[in-house]
């Protein structure tokens, strides 16, 4: 069938056939004019035998049902000049399997105008092939400067494809609903907005690639969407199954991990985090553990809705200990609404802050944990008092025992017979005196009501107070310090956590305590005044290899002692002939060479033709020289100060 004519094509056929129905003539093919500028509505709708169509160059607007219940159709081609597909127009295309596009640029500009939620017409919505220019797309590149993709670009389309959305900022709804064939999805840290079922229905999505975590946590997701949920998430290019959240970001919007996948086991909250949107994290595909390391500033984010669906177990780890009994000290204000609702496992409530601001879903309700002990510690009549009494938590009370970094202070104390302090959670006499880190009498008590001590080891302890008249009183305190970090690297010894430290002391030997280290061989000291000032960690170089102990101590009167054994690191040096060749590079500083013999790096560095070879020159793992005739000496010198030299002689 031949169409002539130029312009807009006007005719409204919707309730009508035209004319070209009632003659019955069948026909496979329509040709139109390259002057028209549409194609009018309902125009071919039910013609039953036509197969294919080309959309020249000049027509713009593919109008309303234009060619409804084509049941035939197999193949259409699409020209640069269509700006408009309206509802309808190929909609119960049943045979519809290739769709050629001659511009993808083009194809991005196009607007899909509908009256309704979902599109019934789109050309993709039964094709299984997608063509430009004649070749079959299975990675889809978003064009440079594309930074949109418009509503329902790709809807319904069933053939296989990774999309890569390169410069694309936002997503508009239904673009890629129910995309069967997509497989990998590539965003930039450029993207911005996720509209409305942009990619959910029957999304086959298995991969989805970021680039940046802390642009992805920004952006705004519109309802629910099948991008993360239960796909296998990356991370430029390295598969994510621990998820943590950068430094620098201080809110999580809402959607944005929703489904997350089960490979994904744990989730790192960092202190900058102000906010988490509704269903940030919901209907996740299992369990997830959740590290925080900063218990004052988790407290205080605001939650739009619970953390995690209820159907998962979520374990709540601070500073990398799994927390069960939940202890919140003096400078805790506040606990926002949700922010622990659902960590089962958790059983106590330690509350210090009498006046702390805390909110019905702060906390699991009872009949949600899964211990049996499951109550509140306060002061009598203090906020938590007043506010759980009537919520079926069984509350206790302490008013005698207050806690400062490493010091427990035992207030109001009269007519004590003795009092013993022990390191963790012991609940008898008997546990408690086997455990016994400390004890003291009346005797040594004298007439005061208070005292305090000074604690040795960072956890719980256990406190009992025996009183004259032969009553007992049992407290748990929770001692809380600055941890130091160890990362050993060959000849070197990071230090870490540094904040209140008062000294580094550091020996060759196997030592166990701060003065055998202090008197040990070699002994050394890094203090507060000199180079420890105003520093949160500290790297101590050792110059031979062997056991050292390192003590570190604070100012608050905790230490820690750690064994490290100093091993240098080393290459694998051969040689062949006049080749010289060195493997196991990894960490390399430098490699100097110069023909002679000498004892030191700085005496080759200074000799005549003398070569330095630095790590940034070198692509492997393994280096090799070409040498004239002599005798050479080689230094291979690590990041750590790692020395090691080699004399060859080239015959």
């Amino acid at each position: 069938m031949y169409v002539d004519g130029s312009g807009e094509w006007y005719d409204d056929l919707s309730d009508n056939q035209p004319d070209w129905y009632w003659e019955n003539v069948p026909f496979t093919k329509v040709v139109f004019s390259e002057t028209l500028k549409s194609i009018g509505e309902c125009a071919f709708k039910s013609a039953e035998h036509l197969e294919s169509v080309i959309i020249p160059e000049g027509i713009e607007r593919i109008s309303y049902g234009a060619f409804y219940n084509c049941t035939s159709l197999k193949t259409v081609k699409i020209s640069s000049s269509v700006c408009c597909i309206e509802d309808y127009a190929f909609y119960n295309c049943t045979s519809l399997s290739d769709v050629y596009l001659t511009d993808l640029n083009a194809w991005f500009d196009i607007e899909f105008t509908t009256s309704n939620l979902n599109f019934t017409g789109h050309p993709l919505s039964y094709a299984t092939s997608l063509y430009l220019n004649d070749e079959l797309l299975t990675d889809i590149i978003v064009p440079d400067g594309v930074t949109e993709v418009k509503k329902h670009a790709f809807y319904g389309y069933d053939g296989y494809f990774n999309l890569d959305l390169n410069d694309v900022e936002t997503v508009n709804d239904f673009a890629f609903y129910d995309c069967a064939g997509l497989d990998k999805v590539y965003i930039s840290d450029s993207f911005k907005t996720l509209g409305w079922n942009s990619f959910k229905g029957g999304c086959g999505i298995n991969e989805l690639h970021i680039r940046d975590l802390a642009s992805w946590c920004n952006v705004h997701v519109y309802g629910n969407n099948s991008l993360i949920r239960n796909n296998d998430l990356y991370l430029n290019g390295n598969m994510v199954t621990e998820l943590v959240i950068p430094d620098d970001v201080t809110e999580i919007k809402s959607h944005v991990f929703e489904g997350l996948s089960e490979k994904i086991t744990k989730l790192v909250i960092p202190p900058s985090l102000k906010k988490i949107g509704s269903y940030a994290f919901g209907n996740a595909y299992g369990d997830l553990d959740v590290y925080i390391s900063d218990l004052k500033s988790y407290c205080e984010i605001e939650m739009s809705g619970i953390l995690f669906n209820r159907e998962y177990d979520a374990r709540l780890y601070l500073n990398n200990e799994m927390i069960t009994e939940l202890v919140l000290p003096k400078e805790i204000t506040k606990v926002n609404d949700k922010v622990f609702c659902n960590f089962y496992y958790l059983s106590e409530f330690v509350i210090y802050n009498d006046d702390i601001e805390l909110f019905d879903n702060s906390f699991p309700s009872p009949n949600q944990l899964y211990s049996e002990d499951k109550k509140i510690i306060c002061n009598k009549k203090s906020a938590a008092d007043t506010f759980y009494k009537n919520k079926n938590f069984v509350v206790e009370y302490f008013d005698q025992i207050t806690v400062d970094e490493m010091t427990i202070a035992l207030n109001n104390i009269y007519n004590v017979k003795d009092i013993f302090f022990a390191h963790g959670y012991y609940y008898s006499y008997r546990d408690i005196k086997n455990n016994l880190e400390y004890g003291l009498t009346s005797a040594k008590l004298g007439d005061n009501n208070y005292y305090s001590y000074n604690a040795t080891k960072i956890g719980a302890y256990s406190v009992l107070i025996r009183y004259n008249d032969g009553r007992a009183k049992l407290f748990f305190a929770s001692v809380d310090a600055n941890e130091p970090t160890f990362t050993p690297n060959g000849m070197q010894l990071k230090v870490g956590n540094l904040e209140g430290v008062k000294v580094i002391r550091t020996a060759y030997g196997d030592y166990n305590t701060v003065a055998e280290i202090k008197r040990g061989e070699s002994a050394r000291a890094f203090t507060s005044k000199d180079v420890l000032a105003n520093v949160t960690e500290y790297t101590v170089q050792y110059r031979n290899e062997g056991l050292v102990s390192v003590a570190v101590c604070y100012e608050n009167g905790y230490s820690v002692i750690y064994k490290y054994e100093v091993v240098k690191k080393s290459p694998i040096m051969k040689q062949t002939n006049n080749t010289v060749s060195f493997e196991k590079l990894d960490d390399l500083k430098v490699i100097r060479y110069a023909m002679g013999e000498y004892q030191t790096s700085s005496q080759i560095k200074n000799a005549e033709g003398s070569i330095s070879v630095s790590s940034s020159k070198i692509n492997a793992d393994s280096v090799s020289f070409t040498l004239d005739k002599g005798r050479y000496t080689f230094c291979v010198q690590y990041n750590d100060e790692s020395y090691n030299y080699y004399v060859v002689n080239v015959e």
